[in-house]
């Protein structure tokens, strides 16, 4: 993930280098303008992402190792977060336009936010197996307020 992170950010200041490239020679009208929006919205939504997920990750692991159910139960909300995130990253994907490397940039981003998703939806089976060490039941948490 890490590794990746390092691509992503290198992607960033590259799109946002050339976004600025663009607005400057061509005088860029509301279609190239979109093309340029674009590709910020969706770096910006996977950065969140990734960014969401790492602190999951760091809480499912202190959630366990201290056994933790309130802690554990807490991933669920933002576990939705990042559900939203990788919505609104294929929903900013689709709009890219017809540049075909746009395009398959923004492919791969799609494909990056859903392996964060799974990153994120295991975070929320280690607080499940959290919540079963502690009480002794197996519950699948789908809300806070499922388990008060």
């Amino acid at each position: 993930m890490v590794a990746g992170d390092d691509r992503i950010n290198r992607r960033d200041r590259e799109t946002h280098e050339d976004a600025l490239s663009l607005l400057a020679r061509e005088c860029p009208v509301a279609g190239d303008l979109r093309l340029v929006a674009a590709p910020l919205d969706i770096i910006r939504c996977v950065e969140r992402m990734a960014e969401l997920v790492r602190s999951q990750v760091s809480q499912a692991e202190q959630a366990f190792d201290t056994r933790d159910v309130a802690l554990a139960r807490e991933l669920v909300g933002r576990d939705s977060e990042v559900n939203r995130l990788e919505r609104e990253v294929f929903g900013r994907a689709v709009e890219v336009g017809d540049d075909l490397e746009v395009r398959e940039w923004a492919m791969l981003m799609i494909l990056v936010a859903r392996c964060l998703e799974r990153i994120a939806e295991n975070t929320v089976f280690i607080a499940e197996q959290t919540v079963f060490i502690v009480i002794g039941l197996f519950r699948e948490i789908e809300s806070a307020a499922q388990l008060a």
